[in-house]
């Protein structure tokens, strides 16, 4: 008798130990504290029975798992210290409480689900690759806002210069995880039902990868003493030729290659950082290289480097911050900065075209909270009160954009009613609203039908009901 198995349990079962079994499987996003941004490349993740009825609707938002991400903007824009400020979100929750992230996991989980325990000796780690020498731990430590035992414990800075320097990296950061890390369950389940199980995320920065020396091109190596040594101006030269450039962009296509297979494989979350340079025009008629940037703009590494990202976030500085300057924005005294406005260029885990504001002060770089202050008061989502500012249904506390790390820590509650507050604020913003909205009607009209069916007229459905409708606003 032939027994009944879907192809993904046969590829499954045809694969040795060490192998990659194919699965299929719903992908998860880490969220970074900066809201509008995580929502602008979010997603709604919807979970259905074996009828095809949806059970319940995750808001999947923030940076994919295992997925290259290039951050471009022109010089000064923050490109590091937005990098390092993601970084250290996605892996914070995994780095504190681990144990909490399990039970979470669990509790998300059907109740037939067994999570099997799994040892976990390894930290999550932030390996920065700094082709440019010049970014201190100091700094890192101060965006990060780790203490000197996470930030010993928890990011690497490899100063490098060559491609093959990046590929000797991402090799110790994948036999690091294989051997210390094993893969757990997720807080989520994916579309089918069944636990997400992966490895912890970790994150790889490429600082930058326009200062990034390809070996068999421009390594400073080839320069050797002798009559017929290759020289600086000899390599120069040959760089320049059309030859160089086509082996230049064929190195560039395997490096991505490359980083994307193994950021995909090992839940490696790498940000690519660029900048947006000048591009000359084509007999005198400027030109633009890809959709998401202006004419006359060009970011390196050729098409093939667009094309492999998963994502590509451009930020445009677009006002100053400082308290003396009178067409700027007043943040409070002795803070300096300023405000960008960050765009998804290119994104495959949204189709929207959102854009959000971003602030960035001398004390903490971009900073969460305040960006999200910033953008709720720029949309008029924050309420007013003469010149302070209030959450909606929280008009016991006020505060204005100078005070509110202050009011924040005498009430650290409010940080709660804050991300609710923006939860809905937020989900406008992610592809098939209306779809993910009727589900979610459809699961609560099915439950308060199912009570009061079950509690007929009693004086206590109408309590029961409002309690569940609370249940699934919250």
């Amino acid at each position: 008798m032939i027994q009944d198995m879907d192809f993904g349990k046969f590829l499954s079962d045809s694969f040795k130990q060490n192998e990659i079994p194919v699965v299929s499987t719903s992908k998860i996003q880490y969220p970074t504290g900066f809201e509008y941004l995580d929502y602008n490349a979010g997603s709604y993740l919807t979970v259905y029975d074996e009828d095809e009825d949806p059970i319940y609707t995750y808001h999947n938002v923030g940076i994919q798992r295992g997925s290259v991400n290039v951050i471009i903007a022109k010089s000064q824009g923050g490109k590091t210290t937005l990098a390092l400020a993601l970084a250290s979100a996605i892996i914070t929750p995994y780095m504190k409480d681990f144990e909490f992230i399990r039970n979470m996991s669990m509790k998300h989980a059907r109740g037939n689900t067994k999570v099997k325990e799994v040892p976990f000796d390894g930290q999550p780690i932030i390996q920065i690759l700094d082709t440019e020498k010049t970014l201190p731990v100091d700094y890192v430590k101060k965006v990060s806002q780790f203490t000197n035992k996470q930030t010993k414990s928890c990011i690497m800075i490899n100063p490098i210069t060559t491609d093959k320097d990046v590929i000797k990296c991402l090799e110790q950061h994948v036999r690091y995880k294989t051997t210390h890390m094993q893969k757990v369950q997720m807080p989520m389940l994916d579309m089918y039902g069944n636990p997400i199980m992966e490895y912890p995320p970790t994150v790889m920065i490429l600082d930058s990868s326009s200062q990034l020396l390809l070996e068999d091109c421009d390594d400073p190596a080839m320069i050797k003493k002798g009559k017929n040594a290759a020289t600086i101006s000899s390599i120069y030269d040959s760089n320049v030729q059309n030859t160089s450039g086509a082996r230049r962009a064929k190195v560039i296509t395997a490096l991505y290659s490359q980083l994307v297979n193994y950021a995909d494989r090992f839940n490696i979350i790498i940000f690519s950082i660029n900048h947006i340079n000048k591009m000359l025009p084509i007999n005198g008629i400027p030109v633009k290289q890809y959709r998401g940037l202006r004419a006359g703009e060009t970011i390196g590494g050729g098409e093939k480097a667009i094309y492999l990202a998963n994502t590509i976030l451009r930020l445009d500085v677009i006002k100053n911050v400082s308290s003396t300057g009178s067409t700027s924005i007043n943040l409070g005294e002795d803070v300096s900065g300023f405000i960008s406005v960050a765009s998804w260029i290119k994104s495959k885990t949204n189709s929207k075209s959102n854009t959000c504001q971003l602030v960035y002060t001398d004390r903490a770089g971009y900073d969460p909270l305040l960006s999200n202050l910033y953008q709720m008061k720029t949309d008029g989502d924050l309420k007013e009160s003469g010149r302070f500012l209030y959450v909606p249904g929280r008009e016991d506390v006020k505060f204005t954009l100078k005070n509110f790390r202050e009011v924040y820590g005498e009430h650290p509650d409010l940080l709660v009613d804050i991300y609710r507050c923006l939860r809905d604020i937020c989900a406008k913003r992610l592809d098939n609203p209306d779809r993910a909205a009727q589900h979610d009607k459809k699961l609560m009209d099915d439950v308060r039908k199912d009570i009061h069916d079950e509690f007929g007229k009693s004086e206590d459905v109408n309590d029961m009901d409002d309690m569940f409708a609370e249940l699934i606003n919250s």
